[in-house]
């Protein structure tokens, strides 16, 4: 389910990701963003394989996942996305460094083509 930014370039669509407001721990803010994509494919996302197979994951059980600490927050490095495989296979996790929104929609483009 996707819907259109209006007056944007080409009618730029997006997700329909769920939006949460974070509680008061600043240092969750990667695991509360995780969880909401998280919760668009396990509820919306149209494709029903994924649906059923992504795990129904609370923000603590994610923050586990993903060593969070009120010292360091989220380190955002391979060794999280290897966790993040093991633990949500049913989701696809890559780390790009040092890319533009250009190469973010090519990436997508091209998972699309897999996928499809």
């Amino acid at each position: 389910m996707k819907r259109k930014i209006p007056n944007s370039p080409n009618n730029t669509e997006v997700l329909c990701v769920p939006w949460f407001p974070q509680q008061d721990q600043s240092y969750y803010c990667f695991p509360y963003s995780l969880w909401m994509v998280i919760q668009y494919y396990k509820n919306i996302f149209e494709n029903e394989i994924i649906r059923k197979n992504t795990p129904d994951l609370n923000v603590e059980e994610i923050a586990k996942i993903c060593k969070t600490n009120k010292f360091s927050g989220t380190r955002i490095n391979e060794q999280l996305i290897s966790d993040l495989r093991n633990n949500i296979p049913s989701l696809q996790f890559q780390l790009v460094r040092d890319t533009s929104f250009t190469q973010i929609q090519e990436i997508i483009n091209e998972l699309r083509k897999i996928r499809d």
